[in-house]
């Protein structure tokens, strides 16, 4: 198997989650949709041009969940909060393993495979969500009764 199939399928994942938040989610989920776009770009660039140490790895993620939190704050959006939070722990995962100049080690595997699917997941959740709620809502109001829903 080529190296890159299962990191071009994660991108591809990614990608595709994103764009689905995107298109079903409010500003906040279309912002931070959008930033978890930016993000796997970057990673894909890093992997294709070969620069992919674990020092621009954390670089990465600390400016993708740095750029989160203020989305997490002004939006006080539970979706981007879990995105935050994802992506946090990514990073100091990372940081941890790099500042202790500790091998990769299968611990650091499954938890980084964990962090890492959790992050288009949620943008998945948080479009479905998104979705039925406005189909609830399109349907309510055909019906002609009125649904009081929190955004």
């Amino acid at each position: 198997m080529h190296p890159f199939v299962i990191p071009l399928t994660l991108n591809v994942f990614n990608l595709a989650c994103a764009l689905f938040a995107y298109r079903e989610g409010g500003l906040a989920e279309r912002l931070g949709a959008a930033w978890l776009g930016c993000n796997t770009v970057v990673g894909a660039v890093l992997l294709i041009l070969k620069l992919d140490s674990p020092v621009s790895h954390l670089i990465a993620d600390g400016v993708f969940a740095t750029g989160l939190l203020p989305l997490a704050v002004i939006f006080a959006s539970y979706w981007i909060g879990a995105l935050t939070f994802a992506a946090a722990a990514l990073f100091s995962l990372e940081a941890f393993y790099l500042i202790n100049e500790w091998p990769v080690d299968r611990t650091f595997s499954q938890i980084n495979n964990v962090l890492v699917l959790s992050m288009p997941l949620v943008m998945l959740c948080s479009g479905a969500v998104n979705r039925l709620r406005r189909k609830r809502r399109e349907r309510s109001a055909t019906a002609g009764v009125v649904s009081v829903t929190p955004v």
